[in-house]
């Protein structure tokens, strides 16, 4: 967290990218969370995210530039993951499920 009121830092501005290049899948990334409630996607609501496997699992670019990668809202027991954009870079965000003290910063844009 950084003491500087102007420049926040928190956990729904930190991505959970499991790639360092622009070669990204939303569904290896988020296997990775732990206490998955329910994740929706393509209009259904599925209890996990392997259960999703078919709208979720296929490599995208998430460099600048148009976006691929699929919309969804993934709950968990503490947060609420969902994925945003910026230019065309894509990357997904959290905010915390439940009311509490952490600021949520500015989401996405261009």
């Amino acid at each position: 967290m950084s003491d500087d009121p102007e420049h926040p830092q928190s956990p729904s501005r930190t991505p959970i990218r499991r790639y360092k290049d622009a070669n990204t899948n939303w569904y290896l990334e988020l296997l990775e969370l732990k206490n998955v409630e329910g994740i929706a996607c393509g209009g259904q609501l599925y209890k996990d995210v392997a259960s999703a496997r078919e709208k979720l699992d296929y490599d995208f670019d998430s460099g600048y530039g148009c976006e691929y990668g699929p919309c969804f809202t993934c709950w968990t027991k503490d947060r609420v993951y969902f994925p945003v954009k910026y230019d065309g870079s894509e990357w997904i965000s959290s905010v915390p499920r439940h009311p509490c003290d952490e600021v949520t910063g500015h989401q996405g844009g261009g």
